[in-house]
């Protein structure tokens, strides 16, 4: 009877560490914000994104960039237009430390930086990223940004469509520096 319970035991631990983990879409979201006239903040979101964790930490995070909600749908639709009609997709590829991420003990949190890269409108750009990982329970764990990631949109060629969303609303500038914000619950399949 022994024998059993410890086969069973170490069948369900081998399968929760070969398991891949995806995003748990309600529980999560990615934000960018952006600053108009040098003072004026705002913060927007995505809406459809989705991404995965391997067992061996290879992470992969793609968002539908035609899926941009500032809260204003001329806005949206100019976005849509200016800036993403040839590039719909944003995707970050990054390795976590799964063997660290899944000793981390129930509520706890810890802080790590991820080496990743964002491909973006044909570029590709190094990007680590500051980020809290904490153990949610033994099958979720969330991963969210501790502080605001600066980036530099004009490095992925968008400075001519925000050039030209400047143009139509009649702003001073919009700056190319965007921060980006996220918070994504992962949970094992």
């Amino acid at each position: 009877m022994l024998r059993i319970i410890v086969t069973l035991i170490y069948i369900v631990v081998a399968n929760h560490a070969l398991a891949d983990w995806e995003m748990v879409k309600d529980a999560s979201s990615v934000s960018f914000g952006t600053v108009k006239n040098e003072t004026v903040s705002e913060l927007h979101e995505f809406t459809e994104f989705r991404g995965s964790v391997q067992n061996n930490g290879v992470a992969r995070i793609e968002i539908d960039l035609l899926s941009v909600d500032t809260g204003i749908e001329i806005r949206d639709q100019r976005m849509r237009e200016f800036l993403f009609s040839d590039s719909t997709r944003a995707i970050y590829n990054a390795n976590m430390q799964m063997q660290r991420i899944t000793s981390i003990p129930i509520g706890e949190s810890v802080d790590l930086k991820l080496d990743g890269s964002l491909d973006l409108n044909g570029r590709s750009e190094e990007m680590p990223l500051k980020v809290r990982v904490t153990n949610l329970n033994s099958g979720k764990f969330l991963v969210e940004t501790i502080a605001a990631t600066k980036i530099d949109v004009s490095a992925f060629r968008f400075a001519e469509g925000i050039e030209q969303l400047r143009s139509i609303a009649g702003l001073n500038a919009i700056s190319p520096i965007v921060t980006l914000q996220f918070k994504l619950e992962f949970e094992l399949k």
